[in-house]
């Protein structure tokens, strides 16, 4: 099952994130197997390679985390691009501070247009 996210506000985006989580963790369903779509437009600021290994894209936009693990490198942005996302809902839980995440399963750059 696959939701299109691309179009919710930042608000909106997290509450079905935090969502799916809540409905995995509680009811038990196998909730991991629902897709999220989003498509984000991006510039060189909001992507990083980060990690022990730096092997993990992580992607910072409008309040929602995207992270690709085993991905050594994205092209580097001299202009914004659009971004086609496919991934899943995950909470992050770094020191007590949850910030809602996705887990890229599948990206596409698709040009930018104004």
């Amino acid at each position: 099952m696959e939701f299109d996210i691309s179009k919710l506000s930042k608000e909106d985006k997290d509450k079905v994130i935090k969502e799916l989580i809540f409905l995995e963790d509680h009811i038990g369903c196998d909730f991991n197997d629902v897709l999220l779509y989003d498509e984000i437009t991006l510039v060189d600021s909001d992507v990083q390679i980060i990690g022990k290994n730096n092997n993990v894209l992580k992607i910072e936009k409008n309040g929602i985390t995207y992270i690709k693990f085993n991905e050594k490198k994205f092209p580097v942005l001299d202009s914004p691009i659009n971004l086609r996302i496919v991934g899943k809902a995950n909470i992050n839980d770094w020191q007590g501070t949850k910030t809602s995440q996705i887990i890229i399963e599948e990206y596409e750059i698709v040009e930018y247009s104004l």
